[in-house]
């Protein structure tokens, strides 16, 4: 009889175990960056080598540089950076660092060519809760674009955020 209460015990025990790891493995609340779709090159490039760079500046003057904000009913904030300009062999590495009431999005792409191209990057971020955050876009960890904004689930923005040099 001891023995069996011994095993109860026991098993009760990995039992609580397993299901308080589960949990923390699956824990809906975790603010994530999820869903992530790029366009590839669009048809655009501008390549250093054979063009001036006043040339290639001018090929990129007609494109504006847009992000747009959505949220819905999930708690889920789309983020839709268009004509994000990266290396033409882009390997693209996102990442979103939540502290607070800051997110910051992480666009990653080693610089390895002499060409350039827009992208057009897609991610979903959250859950969020309906108050006021800040985002910061990064780009290799240069600042991109930084905005203040409250989340709800009736949230669409847009904003022009091309680059002046």
């Amino acid at each position: 009889m001891k023995n069996l209460l011994l095993f109860a015990a026991a098993a009760a025990c990995c039992m609580m175990m397993a299901c308080s790891s589960d949990d923390s493995d699956d824990n809906s609340n975790t603010i994530k960056l999820r869903n992530h779709t790029e366009s590839g090159c669009k048809n655009i490039a501008s390549y250093s080598s054979q063009l001036g760079k006043q040339q290639s500046k001018m090929q990129f003057d007609n494109l504006v540089e847009r992000v747009s904000l959505k949220g819905n009913n999930r708690g889920l904030l789309t983020v839709f950076h268009e004509n994000a300009i990266f290396t033409c062999e882009a390997d693209f590495s996102l990442s979103a660092d939540i502290s607070g009431n800051t997110i910051i999005v992480n666009e990653d792409a080693p610089p390895s060519t002499n060409c350039i191209c827009c992208y057009d990057l897609n991610s979903e971020i959250g859950p969020l809760d309906n108050k006021t955050y800040t985002l910061i876009i990064k780009n290799n960890n240069a600042i991109v674009w930084t905005h203040q904004f409250d989340y709800s689930n009736t949230l669409d923005e847009s904003f022009d955020i091309s680059k002046e040099e």
